[in-house]
């Protein structure tokens, strides 16, 4: 089978935070699998904080994920990135104060670095909030 993956949006909207739950699932990923997050299109903010990345291998050949996140297609040479930092077949990362982003960034690509295989089933979310509280 081929590479496929969809990127759903549910938004999470609490009192005065908004935030939105960006859900990405992959089938037949591969290490350079990559999937793009256009920000406009998905109706994410222009102006936010990514709060939270978690990356779950479900099924396949690979035994880990290492997922990375960034500004520019292959994201592993990306000058702006979240990346994890050990390989693991479930990961979560909650950076202290948020990664920051602005309009100058319209696209995020992710990439879930299995380490093995071309059969493997990923589930990954991030979680965005608008604007750069503190």
């Amino acid at each position: 089978m081929a590479y496929s993956s969809t990127v759903t949006v549910n938004p999470m909207i609490v009192g005065s935070y908004a935030g939105w739950c960006v859900l990405i699932t992959e089938t037949d990923a591969e290490a350079t699998s990559e999937v793009e997050i256009d920000l406009a299109a998905l109706g994410l903010p222009e102006f936010g904080r990514i709060i939270t990345q978690v990356c779950h291998l479900t099924s396949g050949a690979g035994s880990t994920v290492d997922p990375v996140l960034g500004n520019v297609t292959n994201p592993s040479t990306a000058t702006w990135q979240i990346q994890n930092d050990a390989a693991a077949a479930r990961v979560q990362n909650v950076p202290a104060t948020g990664i920051p982003y602005c309009s100058l960034i319209t696209s995020m690509f992710h990439r879930s670095n299995v380490d093995s295989g071309t059969d493997n089933a990923i589930t990954s979310a991030y979680y965005f909030i608008k604007g750069w509280p503190v």
